[in-house]
């Protein structure tokens, strides 16, 4: 005789209780990821000489930002869409963009 297969009320208590926790851990993960933002860490303005003095990585992680974050940056005396050219530019080729910036 094969005795059925049966699950206690406190084992379902149990797995239900350790199921909930797991989602609210992966949820709690997933929106600590989304709340950060690569334009949260980098300023909204950049003076032209601020600007000429970085280095190709961190004009990288600026137009990573204008690219993907929620808000404008500009550059020196420039608007929004020149500084976003500048950037494209400057991305492609920084040691000819910043010699174009400093004449």
């Amino acid at each position: 005789m094969t005795q059925a297969h049966t699950h206690s009320p406190a084992r379902r208590a149990f797995v239900g209780l350790v199921v909930a926790a797991s989602i609210a851990g992966l949820a709690s993960q997933a929106t600590a990821r989304g709340d950060a933002s690569p334009s949260d860490t980098v300023p909204r303005h950049y003076s032209l000489e601020k600007f000429t003095s970085l280095d190709r990585n961190e004009v990288y992680r600026i137009d990573h930002a204008a690219r993907h974050g929620s808000r404008q940056i500009t550059i020196g005396d420039f608007s929004a869409s020149e500084s976003r050219k500048i950037l494209r530019d400057a991305v492609a080729d920084w040691p000819a963009t910043r010699a174009t910036l400093l004449r």
